[in-house]
C-alpha cells in the first residue's frame, strides 16, 4: 500500500474511534440532566409547600395578638383549604412521606372547636391560634420525616 493510503485509513479509523468515544461519554447526559432538573423542581415545590405551612402557622399564632381582624377558626379553615390544594399539586414530590402528610392533613381538617377548647383547658396550648397552629405543626413535622 502507498503511504498516503495508509495515512488516510489511519485518519478515518482515528476519526471513527473518536466519534464512538465521544458518543459513549455523552450518551446518558440528556437523561441525567433531565433527572437533575426534575429533582430540583420537586425540591422547589416541597419548599413552597413548607413555606405555605409556615406562613399560616405564623398567621394563626399571632391571630390572638392582633387587633381582632384575624380570627383563628376562619383563618385555620383558609389554611387547611390552601394546604390541601397545594398538597394535591405537589403530593407526589413527597415520595416517602406522602401517606404521613395526607393523614396529618386529614386529622387537622377534622379537628373541632371542642377539641381546641379541650386543649386550652388542659393547658396544652395557651390560645385558639396556638392550638390551630399546633395542628399545622403536625403537618410540617410529617414533611420532615
Amino acid at each position: 500500500m502507498e503511504p498516503d493510503l495508509i495515512k488516510l485509513l489511519i485518519a478515518i479509523a482515528s476519526g471513527l474511534i473518536g466519534v464512538f468515544f465521544g458518543h459513549y461519554l455523552t450518551k446518558d447526559r440528556d437523561t441525567r440532566t433531565r433527572e437533575a432538573i426534575l429533582d430540583r423542581e420537586a425540591e422547589i415545590r416541597r419548599r413552597d409547600f413548607n413555606r405555605i405551612i409556615t406562613k399560616w402557622r405564623c398567621k394563626l399564632i399571632y391571630s390572638d395578638r392582633s387587633d381582632g381582624t384575624v380570627t383563628p377558626r376562619p383563618t385555620f379553615n383558609q389554611a387547611i383549604t390552601e394546604i390541601m390544594a397545594e398538597f394535591a399539586l405537589c403530593g407526589a414530590d413527597f415520595k416517602r412521606q406522602h401517606v404521613l402528610i395526607k393523614d396529618a392533613i386529614r386529622v387537622a381538617a377534622a379537628i373541632t372547636d371542642a377539641d381546641i377548647d379541650g386543649r386550652i383547658r388542659s393547658n396544652k396550648q395557651k390560645s385558639h391560634g396556638e392550638a390551630f397552629a399546633a395542628e399545622l405543626q403536625q403537618i410540617a413535622e410529617a414533611t420532615q420525616q
